[in-house]
C-alpha cells in the first residue's frame, strides 16, 4: 500500500511541475491582441495567476508588474 501511495506521488508532483512550468510560460508570452478588450485581456492575466496560486506555484510580485506592462 505504501509503495501505491509513493508512486502516485511522484506522478503527480511531475504533473504538478509540468503544470506550473506551463501557466508561467503562458503568463510570461500572454500579449493582448490587436482588438482585443482590455478587461478581456485582464481577466485572462488574472486568471493565469489564480491557476498558479492554485499549484502553489511561487509567483514573484516583480515578474507579474513585468509581465502585464
Amino acid at each position: 500500500m505504501h509503495d501505491a501511495w509513493q508512486e502516485l506521488i511522484k506522478m503527480f508532483e511531475s504533473q504538478d511541475v509540468v503544470t506550473k512550468m506551463f501557466l508561467g510560460d503562458n503568463l510570461q508570452t500572454l500579449k493582448m491582441r490587436e482588438g482585443e478588450n482590455v478587461v478581456k485581456h485582464i481577466q485572462s492575466f488574472q486568471s493565469l495567476l489564480e491557476q498558479l496560486s492554485i499549484t502553489n506555484a511561487l509567483v514573484i510580485n516583480d515578474n507579474v508588474v513585468l509581465s502585464l506592462m
